[in-house]
């Protein structure tokens, strides 16, 4: 997802505005459920990353996201070729 955000043939919209509602969610003093309550203090914050990606990958055309999945296993599988 993250090469998605650098690609300029997605729209500016999944490029910008969903990296920076979750920075503004990740800095934002207030949070609807404190981090203090044991489990679901956290579980909110999972649900709006949950969220936020699949929003991105809504938005990112089904081509482009094919193709950066295939460029990003590529590039683990040389990893993992040069680590045996």
């Amino acid at each position: 997802m993250w090469k998605s955000v650098w690609d300029r043939r997605i729209s500016w919209l999944a490029r910008t505005i969903i990296p920076l509602c979750a920075l503004a969610y990740a800095i934002a003093p207030i949070d609807p459920i404190p981090n203090s309550l044991p489990i679901i203090g956290h579980l909110d914050d999972v649900i709006v990353a949950a969220v936020l990606i699949a929003f991105l990958i809504y938005l990112v055309p089904r081509s482009i996201l094919l193709e950066h999945r295939a460029d990003a296993a590529e590039r683990r599988g040389r990893r993992l070729a040069l680590n045996r």
